[in-house]
């Protein structure tokens, strides 16, 4: 019986990542940083397209050079991966799922799991080209998310790169932030019926973490034991890494009300994600806007993603389709 590839996609900013360490917690699971395969190396004629041995290696080093993060040689190893796949099956699909299943191999695991967020986008093209692909959706508070989002682009600067600074903070609007995550949630709820596909809110995560990850574990074909709840509390926007403390903290929900959003970028989220909200059961707020920083926001719009958009593209291999299944077009 083939052993499934587990998938952990949603909106960035969604707890995809804490999915990720919890589903990584089972001994069978070897858990991927976030790899942007479809980002980089998928397009529309990808299913069909037979690859040259260059082509394929390029992708399976690549692959290889984000995963270790590092100025290694991933040649040899892409250059080998290639050589094993049939010639009538060298596709780029092919290749990203023989990477997975190798990467995973060589830690001693069965069961690849790939969290990049913004695969949620081709959600329809993993469960067309991967029939044992699982796919856990997660979906979160779009006003958490603008905060989190928000706090990521400020945080700790010391130790950025001066582009990375810039990338985050262009990549922060309170408008371009919350149409993404409505777009990101529309792909979830599309395919929400799919046998291959769970979703799953942060907030349930957190309150009742047993019981939600106990279900995922099922889904996923996965055995549940309480010490996979054990995962270090690091990697949140809003409270500072406690590396020597375990377990699912419940007190990062909801931090919204606290402060770190202005009123504006409160309305401005609730005005364009309020219907997907309420399906969701998010209660918008109805908060009146602070009319100076409303016009603000508004103003700067189409400088600041016009900006973001041109830097991410020298990361994307299909610039005009990624946006196009951003847009829903």
């Amino acid at each position: 019986m083939t052993r499934p590839i587990l998938f952990v996609v949603g909106n960035s900013r969604s707890g995809t990542t804490l999915m990720g360490r919890l589903l990584g917690r089972h001994p069978d699971v070897f858990r991927f940083r976030e790899l942007h395969f479809f980002d980089r190396f998928w397009s529309r004629d990808s299913p069909t397209r037979r690859l040259s041995i260059p082509e394929a290696t390029a992708i399976a080093a690549g692959l290889c050079q984000r995963q270790e993060r590092d100025a290694s040689d991933c040649r040899p190893e892409a250059e080998a991966l290639v050589a094993s796949l049939p010639h009538d099956a060298r596709t780029a699909m092919a290749v990203f799922t023989a990477f997975m299943r190798h990467g995973a191999a060589t830690k001693g695991r069965s069961i690849p799991c790939e969290q990049t967020g913004r695969s949620v986008f081709y959600i329809d093209d993993i469960i067309r080209e991967l029939p044992e692909a699982r796919i856990v959706n997660v979906v979160r508070d779009p006003r958490d998310v603008l905060l989190s989002q928000k706090r990521k682009s400020q945080a700790r600067a010391d130790v950025k790169s001066r582009a990375l600074r810039l990338r985050q903070y262009l990549n922060y609007h309170p408008i371009s932030t919350a149409a993404l995550w409505v777009a990101a949630v529309r792909e979830g709820d599309r395919q929400v019926r799919h046998e291959r596909l769970v979703s799953v809110r942060y907030e349930d995560l957190l309150h009742d973490p047993a019981a939600v990850v106990a279900r995922i574990y099922a889904f996923c074909g996965l055995d549940y034991e309480p010490h996979v709840l054990d995962v270090p509390q690091v990697g949140s926007s809003n409270v500072p890494n406690r590396a020597s403390a375990q377990g699912i903290d419940a007190t990062r929900t909801g931090r919204w009300r606290e402060g770190g959003l202005d009123r504006a970028e409160i309305f401005l989220c609730e005005s364009i994600a309020g219907a997907t909200m309420r399906r969701h059961g998010y209660r918008p707020s109805d908060v009146a806007p602070d009319l100076p920083r409303l016009w603000l926001h508004l103003f700067t719009m189409s400088i600041r993603t016009g900006s973001a958009v041109v830097l991410q593209a020298a990361q994307m291999g299909d610039v005009i389709g990624a946006l196009r299944r951003r847009l829903g077009t």
